[in-house]
C-alpha cells in the first residue's frame, strides 16, 4: 500500500464520519451533552422505528438532555458512534447491551 492509498482511505474514512455525524447534530445539538435514561425497548423486527441517524432499528435505547425535556432514540448499531465524543453514555448504552 503507498503513502496515497493510505491518504485515500483516510479520507474516505473521514467522509464517513463526516456523514453520521450530520444527522447526531442536527437532532442532538451536542451529543456530549445527552445521558441514557436506563430504558431499552425491543420494538420487534418489523417495527418501523428508526434510530436519529434514520436507519431501522430493534432495539430502542432512549437519550435524554438534562434540563431540557427532550428524549430521542438511538439503535444499537450508533451506539458506537459516541465512544469518544460521550464516553459516559458509550459506557451507559453498552452496559444496556449486556
Amino acid at each position: 500500500m503507498t503513502i496515497i492509498d493510505t491518504m485515500e482511505r483516510s479520507l474516505a474514512h473521514n467522509d464517513g464520519v463526516a456523514a453520521w455525524m450530520e444527522p447526531f447534530i442536527a437532532k442532538l445539538g451536542n451529543p456530549a451533552a445527552w445521558v441514557y435514561t436506563g430504558e431499552c425497548d425491543d420494538s420487534g423486527s418489523d417495527s418501523g422505528a428508526h434510530c436519529i441517524c434514520g436507519e431501522s432499528i430493534r432495539y430502542l435505547y432512549h437519550i435524554t438532555l438534562p434540563g431540557s425535556g427532550r428524549d430521542e432514540i438511538v439503535g444499537s448499531v450508533c451506539i458506537d458512534h459516541f465512544q469518544t465524543i460521550n464516553p459516559s453514555l458509550y459506557a451507559d448504552l453498552v452496559a444496556a447491551q449486556e
